[in-house]
């Protein structure tokens, strides 16, 4: 069982002892943010200059 942190709320836990993590490990995969696509940026600018 475990208390939820943003409420007093007592929770219990589901798990089976296969899914438990054999060891202590974290992985983070970091990527860039994708880029805006050049057709889309490039419809606003004929938008804006017909207006």
């Amino acid at each position: 069982k475990w208390r939820c942190e943003f409420c007093p709320h007592i929770n219990t836990v589901d798990i089976e002892q296969t899914d438990l993590p054999k060891q202590e490990d974290a992985t983070y995969l970091i990527s860039p943010a994708p880029l805006p696509s050049r057709s889309l940026s490039s419809s606003s600018d004929t938008d804006s200059d017909s207006e």
